[in-house]
């Protein structure tokens, strides 16, 4: 709760003082000249939610086109943030995002270690250039203690080889694309599509299924 009640750096610094502090964890903060602070005064992990490290949008998505984007951190993101809604157009914003994003990719060659939640997020960190060595895959859990461990008898409308996605409703999950696809799919051998989640493309979804 330290960093959500707006401290500075200086209020951390003098609490890994203080404290005897074995490890830091950086789930997701903004603040990248903190990190960089951290590294060298004690061991620091870093969380890879999403792209931000190495993408000033931090998702690899074109929002006018509905396409990812294969590009790196270059001056190319500059035009892609106006033509193609790749980022925050306003240019105060736009240039604190390249410059922090710069910051964000230094701490790659940096003693710290980075941790993913799927073989697929290391794959593409590792792309990204965050040295494999450095990654450890730490998948997301669940409270066991919530489930009875009793298995439901299955959904009698539903065969073995249905569709399911489940996750944030958005176009950046590329979820109508997954809706759009489906219907494409001949009648006769298109499987069920179940889907579980929210999010601001919810109507859409909704709609055209």
């Amino acid at each position: 709760g330290i960093m959500e009640d707006g401290a500075d750096c200086e209020d951390i610094l003098a609490l890994l003082a203080r404290w005897d502090i074995d490890i830091v964890h950086v789930h997701e903060i903004d603040n990248v000249d903190l990190i960089h602070e951290l590294v060298g005064r004690v061991p620091v992990v870093l969380h890879l939610h999403n792209y931000s490290y190495w993408c000033p949008g931090q998702e690899l998505f074109y929002a006018a086109t509905e396409e990812r984007c294969p590009l790196s951190l270059g001056w190319k993101c500059i035009p892609n943030a106006y033509h193609k809604r790749r980022n925050d157009r306003h240019p105060k914003r736009l240039y604190g995002s390249l410059r922090s994003t710069t910051k964000r990719l230094a701490l790659f060659e940096d003693e710290v270690r980075f941790v993913v939640s799927s073989t697929f997020m290391k794959d593409r960190a590792t792309k990204a250039g965050v040295p494999v060595e450095k990654i450890d895959i730490v998948p997301y859990a669940v409270e066991a203690s919530r489930f009875s461990g009793e298995a439901k008898p299955p959904r009698e409308d539903l065969d073995p080889g249905f569709v399911f996605y489940a996750g944030r409703l958005s176009h950046t999950k590329g979820v109508p694309h997954l809706v759009r696809a489906m219907a494409d799919l001949p009648k006769a051998s298109r499987p069920k599509l179940v889907i579980a989640g929210d999010g601001h493309a919810r109507d859409e979804v909704e709609s055209a299924i």
